[in-house]
């Protein structure tokens, strides 16, 4: 369990430190008029729950804040990756290796969280109901003006995200956020009661 938790703990510091240049990939699904409204909701909910302050691990709690958004981001890679190969032929050619490591990352990921992997990847069809600045997924698809300004705020997020590889090695362990996702897990089940 240690080397699992180990090999865990080192590719999500890898995709926290790269979720700025990431986070590009689900923004230019969402923009792609050539996309089905289905994808590009998916490439725009993700966006939303990446830079929106609500999500399962609020991002102000150090060091697993962003844990959440990686793990969401690439099941989002995966789930395009699998379910729409044309759009990952397409957008590998834009974000080299993006999409050829999604599969494999992915199965990290779910090796060392088991079912609150398969909890995280399931909230991918309801992130488009996410509401950020009073608007949903669908509005930022639809309206040009508000497109714009997811846009702005994306670009703010990966400008100003400043957590680096020193700090993640440091202080970001596996059982930290497993134990942070069980406790937002347990918490929503006892809402659903």
């Amino acid at each position: 369990m240690k080397d699992h938790e180990r090999l865990f703990a080192e590719r999500l510091r890898d995709k926290i430190v790269s979720l700025p240049f990431d986070l590009k990939v689900a923004f230019a699904i969402m923009a792609d008029e050539d996309q089905s409204n289905e994808v590009r909701l998916l490439g725009a909910g993700t966006v939303i729950y990446v830079l929106g302050p609500n999500d399962i691990i609020p991002d102000h709690i150090m060091p697993v804040g962003y844990a959440d958004d990686a793990i969401i981001l690439w099941a989002m890679i995966e789930e395009i990756r699998r379910k729409y190969p044309d759009t990952a032929a397409k957008f590998s050619e834009r974000f080299e290796g993006v999409f050829e490591s999604a599969e494999e990352t992915v199965s990290l990921f779910g090796e060392y969280l088991g079912d609150l992997y398969g909890w995280l990847a399931g909230k991918l069809p309801d992130l488009s109901k996410i509401v950020y600045k009073g608007k949903v997924a669908q509005n930022y698809i639809d309206d040009m003006e508000a497109g714009e300004f997811l846009y702005n705020e994306a670009r703010e997020f990966t400008t100003e995200f400043d957590l680096d590889e020193d700090y993640l090695n440091n202080h970001l362990r596996g059982r930290l956020v497993l134990d942070a996702l069980t406790k937002r897990q347990n918490e929503e089940n006892l809402r659903a009661k």
